[in-house]
């Protein structure tokens, strides 16, 4: 198999295909993951199988305006000699990409090599139209999704995050047949990492943009504040850094992190917020539920979807709400007890890499067009 990643943000999706790859190489199979960069996200100690063969491609870098047409110039040229060699040489079966560049490019490859395309999808831009209309409107949104478009419609197997997703898929492609498969979490990793004593902090964990204001201006009603953990990068850090002194809230930027640093600091709090308004999944709240940690979220679909009443929910842009909600938690921990327990087996049962990779192979083992 051969899965294209474009990780340079690595966000939720970018993440989950690259850990799809990881895990069916785990389970027998020969995998190549051609990616943008290498992320601190993995610890230096992370072991990857000798099945599985990470490849750094090359690109220039954007320097200013002009420099991405290059990029995907030299992409091309990349795609149809070095990766046509590795795709020759290995036998590959599957192309595998993810929305919308490496989408399009896996694309290209399968028709010149006659091989069954799979691509992995997150959203639409119906689906974006509906919360960010503004963005849609840009010629190059517009561009990269008919072509990504045009790309699903030759498509073998498209596998979206949740039914919600799938949902939108199937309407904005007026096509039945998209799978699901949810991510996983690192269940063992996570069992590796010490219980530690709880720390009089809250956690958020993701892009610095997702609504992460409200945070601030809820901690601000509280009487006593505790540390919020931020571990994320993002343009809007500069701004939130401002806000947070402005309403003397403790704020501790962490910036990119890794797993094992992910993990400590999930433990170490008394509650995670999730302030997003539009998710195809939503990884953040199984990884905290999945240590017993409380997780408060906006009262969205693909949420309620996804984790039932196992969250403790508030409208979005609700900032009394919210501040109420930790309030909540912090102060009256006990009331969480049978529902920390619950929401623990719950991700357990449901949520891992290897049943996310098994869930895969059973799709492409029943939809092969051989």
């Amino acid at each position: 198999m051969l899965f294209l990643v474009n990780n340079t943000s690595f966000r939720g999706g970018n993440y989950s295909v690259l850990r799809f790859a990881e895990y069916l190489s785990r389970r027998g199979h020969h995998v190549f993951a051609v990616v943008s960069k290498y992320q601190k996200y993995f610890s230096r100690t992370h072991q990857f199988p000798k099945s599985f063969t990470i490849i750094k491609r090359p690109g220039i870098p954007f320097l200013f305006k002009g420099f991405g047409l290059l990029d995907r110039l030299f992409c091309r040229f990349y795609d149809s000699f070095v990766l046509g060699s590795i795709i020759i040489k290995n036998n590959i079966e599957y192309i595998i990409g993810m929305q919308t560049y490496d989408g399009i490019r896996a694309s290209r490859l399968s028709y010149t090599h006659g091989i069954p395309l799979v691509n992995f999808i997150f959203t639409t831009p119906l689906w974006i139209r509906e919360k960010f209309p503004e963005l849609t409107d840009h010629p190059r949104f517009i561009k990269e999704w008919n072509y990504f478009r045009m790309a699903l419609e030759k498509t073998d197997i498209i596998i979206a995050n949740s039914e919600m997703t799938a949902g939108k898929v199937k309407e904005w492609l007026n096509r039945n047949n998209v799978f699901v498969v949810h991510p996983g979490i690192d269940q063992a990793l996570a069992d590796s990492i010490p219980t530690i004593e709880k720390e009089n902090q809250i956690l958020y964990i993701g892009s610095l943009g997702k609504n992460l204001d409200w945070i601030i201006k809820a901690l601000s009603h509280l009487s006593k504040k505790p540390k919020f953990v931020i571990c994320g990068e993002g343009k809007q850090k500069k701004h939130l850094q401002k806000l947070a002194d402005q309403f003397n809230v403790p704020c501790d930027f962490k910036g990119t992190i890794n797993n094992e640093e992910k993990w400590l600091e999930i433990k170490r709090s008394r509650a995670l917020v999730f302030p997003t308004s539009f998710e195809g999944f939503g990884m953040p709240p199984a990884e905290s539920l999945y240590c017993g940690v409380p997780c408060i979220a906006s009262d969205i679909p693909v949420l309620r979807e996804v984790y039932g009443d196992r969250l403790e929910y508030f409208v979005e842009n609700d900032i009394i709400g919210l501040s109420k909600n930790i309030e909540k938690v912090i102060n009256h921990s006990h009331l969480f007890e049978k529902k920390r327990l619950e929401g623990r087996d719950f991700i357990k049962n449901n949520f891992s890499w290897n049943k996310s990779a098994e869930r895969i192979e059973q799709i492409l083992m029943c939809n092969y067009r051989g």
